[in-house]
């Protein structure tokens, strides 16, 4: 993915404009640099989950997934939780209280 982003920038003849300095302060900011962080450890948290447990748990851990992201995507960066969040994460915690 990275090699084909490269590739990509080369070809447009934008590489020099996406390495400047002024992208690359954008991108060293803790805003971005956090959002890596999360993104990453997601990875490697589903990537144990795929090794490590069978398949109820996989569908428990998946479904708790997706409120802890929302949960910490609010608490972490301020994006509001609008009432069609609120209900997602209400039926997925009632699938996974039933399921389990």
């Amino acid at each position: 993915s990275l090699l084909v982003n490269v590739a990509f920038l080369f070809w447009e003849g934008r590489f020099g404009e996406a390495i400047s300095s002024d992208n690359i302060s954008v991108i060293l900011s803790l805003r971005v640099l956090s959002i890596i962080v999360i993104m990453s450890s997601v990875g490697l948290v589903t990537g144990f989950f795929l090794k490590h447990l069978d398949s109820v748990l996989k569908s428990v851990a998946s479904a708790l997934e997706v409120v802890f992201t929302m949960l910490l995507s609010f608490l972490l960066f301020g994006t509001p939780l609008t009432v069609v969040a609120i209900l997602s994460a209400v039926l997925v915690g009632a699938g996974v209280a039933l399921y389990s």
